[in-house]
């Protein structure tokens, strides 16, 4: 008789530890399930697609290609040229060596939106961080930055003005 129970209470003591295990494992695995959820139900993306994402209403010469190396780059976009138009009553009152001051001030942000730069997208919002200098794997958490935003898979926006379709 004493051999029953102690057969039936280990019976009993393994599958109350396969139930507790089972449902600390469901448990979790309840983040990342939560965390796809999250970003299906918020239309967020994993990844861009490589090629060229043409602005809407523009030349064929403004567009945004992006790269299979996780770069992507601007093509026909004057940022200088936004930047003056933004700030135009400014830039009116300037004389020749104020607005010289002016560009030189913005020269590095030129040079940014110039340049081929490093992107990672965000896994809370819809928006794609850009750097000139490529992270190292656990740095983008805090990294401030140049961002662009995404509305689908297929539409990057700069701004309101600056949308940008993909087209293969």
């Amino acid at each position: 008789m004493t051999k029953k129970i102690i057969a039936a209470a280990s019976i009993a003591g393994v599958l109350v530890l396969g139930a507790g295990a089972f449902a600390l494992g469901a448990f979790m695995n309840t983040p990342a399930t939560a965390d796809e959820d999250y970003k299906t139900v918020n239309g967020l993306i994993e990844n861009l697609k490589v090629g060229r994402y043409y602005r809407v209403n523009g030349t064929k010469d403004e567009y945004i290609e992006v790269y299979n190396d996780g770069t992507l780059q601007f093509f026909g976009f004057d940022y200088l040229k936004e930047v003056t138009e933004l700030n135009s009553d400014y830039v009116a009152s300037l004389d020749e060596s104020g607005y010289a001051e002016f560009v030189d001030s913005y020269r590095d942000l030129v040079d940014f939106w110039n340049g081929r730069n490093y992107y990672w997208l965000s896994e809370y919002v819809k928006s794609i961080h850009l750097d000139d200098e490529k992270p190292e794997p656990g740095q983008l958490a805090g990294r401030a930055g140049h961002c662009l935003s995404y509305t689908d898979e297929n539409t990057i926006k700069f701004d309101d003005n600056h949308i940008y379709k993909f087209d293969e």
